[in-house]
């Protein structure tokens, strides 16, 4: 399973880093957070992996930081 960090912003959405790693993706995540408020950039960065429920296809999300 892969963990997954992304910045969204209005409606723009870039996956930031992939990892097999939850520790490492939580890392990152905070760290680019940190980073991004300094910048005075604004949106979400979110911590999810790709699961399918039911037979659709879904984000689980773990972790959420507002910047």
């Amino acid at each position: 399973m892969d963990f997954y960090v992304d910045f969204t912003s209005g409606n723009d959405s870039t996956v930031l880093h992939q990892t097999p790693d939850r520790a490492a993706a939580t890392t990152f995540a905070e760290t680019t957070a940190a980073e991004y408020k300094a910048a005075a950039r604004h949106g979400v960065i979110a911590l999810y992996t790709l699961t399918t429920k039911r037979g659709i296809p879904a984000r689980e999300i773990f972790q959420i930081w507002e910047v």
